[in-house]
């Protein structure tokens, strides 16, 4: 019984060390996103298993733009302003992109933090 229960304990702390960091490579590209770990290069993480923050996909922002004139040596730039203009930002992850991760559940989920 007692067994048992140190067991349970050892689990629960094991588990309580929920978050690690660990560095990756893109090795497919989106919509089949496939990530491999620098320190465990046989171990790739399939896209079902990672989370991809907005910024690191690609992604429509709405936005106000209001720019003046600008004077260059050839050219003259007028006023110009757009209200709830929508802008496309490009930014998906590309096969060889570095990234780091933060991986939880027990390694069962990787949020991918940013490119390094």
């Amino acid at each position: 019984m007692i067994e048992t229960i140190m067991k349970a304990v050892k689990q629960t702390m094991d588990n309580a060390n929920l978050m690690n960091l660990a560095e990756g490579e893109v090795i497919s590209a989106p919509p089949d996103l496939k990530i491999r770990l620098k320190k465990n290069l046989k171990l790739v993480i399939p896209k079902e298993l990672l989370v991809v923050p907005e910024h690191l996909t690609d992604y429509s922002k709405i936005c106000d733009i209001h720019c003046k004139t600008v004077y260059t040596d050839s050219e003259t730039f007028n006023n110009f302003s757009a209200s709830d203009a929508s802008i496309k930002i490009k930014n998906s992850l590309k096969n060889g992109d570095r990234v780091m991760l933060v991986c939880f559940e027990g390694g069962q989920r990787f949020y991918i933090l940013d490119r390094i």
